[in-house]
């Protein structure tokens, strides 16, 4: 059976893989792997930045407060924003566009509204 399945390996060009064969593989996929990981990390540190100045904003009471802790949330998204995304429009999980909308839907309804009085 053995024979068999070597010959057929043979005949078709294939082989196994080796112990040999995967661990070369591991070493060229090492580098990318230790770089997405990196990159994971830094996106992990920045989510939490992100979480914590969320929360900070919301328990200000003071407007100004307030306003600071939302552009530190700013701040902390703008380099982990997907390019040519506002990291506002990013945050909010809108796109620059749904918003363009969403103001001409709005401002159709306050018309419709001032026709109705």
């Amino acid at each position: 059976m053995r024979r068999d399945l070597v010959r057929l390996q043979d005949e078709l060009g294939v082989r196994p893989w080796t112990e040999r064969h995967l661990e070369r593989v591991r070493r060229r996929l090492a580098p990318a792997v230790r770089a997405l990981r990196l990159e994971q990390e830094r996106h992990d540190r920045v989510l939490a930045g992100i979480d914590a100045a969320c929360d900070r904003a919301q328990e200000e009471e003071d407007a100004e407060d307030a306003e600071a802790a939302a552009d530190e949330v700013l701040d902390w998204a703008e380099p982990v924003a997907p390019r040519g995304q506002d990291a506002e429009f990013w945050v909010s999980g809108r796109s620059e566009d749904e918003e363009a909308s969403g103001d001409e839907e709005a401002g159709g309804e306050a018309e419709e509204e001032e026709d109705l009085s």
